[in-house]
């Protein structure tokens, strides 16, 4: 059976550790994990259950949840929410409302886990793709990110769901099976249900493959956005005169842009939004009341805009 020790590498031992339970297989899995370490390691550790109300079974693995993390001598968190889509698709708005949960309960520099795995880096960068994204996100979930005043640690993933069903199976560990996850309905689940068998019975392992591709756009992320900020350091920020940025090729100038918005934290504009900002402010002679704003459909960081003064692009937030 493989061994999990290295996932302590990526938490911060001496500090609160949280675990975002759904119940499923994978959370259950960590769940278990970590506490095979609680006592070995004094951990300060403490699942969060968000029971959405939306299944005839939702009380039944509510209760589940806070029984299993009793059972390892675990305190569960159980918040109850509703979700409400305005104008965007269930999953994205489900996934908002938990996040909003997590976010309330962090306090300073704790750690909020979650299961994701590589199958889960498979299924997002092949939605990203079919979505038309562009090389930012070939990057997959980041293993690590802030969340309020704390951070999200994804430890799981560069491991398989078989490798965690094999962990779960060897130790005869329950967990439960949401009937949701049977909905093809539902893009994520389609990607999951009917295209990944299709790809796994002709390319074996292909969530491996495609983590080794979210892992190397990322590595290239990072080295392309240290020799831009060593180079145009002067104009990446806040605030950028309009003026250096008609000087410069589209496709720096947007990059520059791009990179500015992501040192403000907020949402990274997609190539629409991006075609507007440089059609309105770099093409055109804007008033002090152009404005271009954005924001991300599961909300999990804040829109941006930009506007007009003194003769440069004010990039703030929404």
């Amino acid at each position: 059976m493989k061994d999990f020790k290295f996932i302590l590498d990526d938490i911060d031992l001496g500090k609160k550790i949280y675990i975002g339970l759904s119940g499923g297989s994978d959370s259950i899995a960590l769940l278990n994990i970590l506490a095979s370490y609680k006592r070995e390691y004094n951990l300060d550790v403490t699942s969060i259950h968000v029971n959405h109300s939306i299944s005839q079974n939702s009380n039944m693995w509510q209760e589940f949840c806070k029984q299993s993390s009793k059972d390892l001598g675990i305190n569960c968190i159980v918040k109850k929410i509703s979700i409400e889509k305005k104008g965007q698709g269930f999953e994205a708005a489900a996934r908002g409302e938990r996040y909003k949960v997590f976010k309330d309960i962090l306090s300073e520099n704790d750690q909020l886990l979650l299961a994701h795995h590589a199958d889960d880096v498979a299924e997002t960068l092949l939605l990203r793709i079919f979505r038309g994204t562009g090389i930012d996100g070939l990057q997959g979930p980041r293993r690590k990110r802030s969340l309020g005043k704390g951070n999200i640690i994804r430890p799981l993933l560069e491991i398989s769901k078989r490798d965690l069903m094999a962990y779960l199976n060897d130790k005869n560990i329950e967990f439960i099976n949401d009937e949701s996850n049977n909905n093809s309905e539902y893009d994520r689940n389609y990607i999951r249900n009917e295209i990944i068998p299709l790809i796994e019975s002709r390319w074996q392992n292909h969530s491996n493959r495609l983590s080794r591709l979210s892992k190397l756009a990322a590595d290239r992320k990072l080295v392309f956005n240290r020799l831009l900020n060593e180079s145009y350091k002067d104009l990446i920020g806040s605030e950028i005169e309009i003026k250096k940025l008609k000087e410069l090729p589209k496709e720096l100038c947007m990059e520059i842009v791009r990179s500015s918005v992501e040192l403000n934290k907020l949402a990274t504009p997609n190539l629409s939004i991006m075609n507007e900002i440089y059609k309105t402010f770099i093409l055109s002679n804007p008033s002090n009341k152009a404005c271009v704003s954005w924001s991300r459909i599961d909300n999990e960081q804040a829109g941006g805009m930009i506007t007009k003064r003194n003769k440069k692009i004010i990039i703030s937030k929404m």
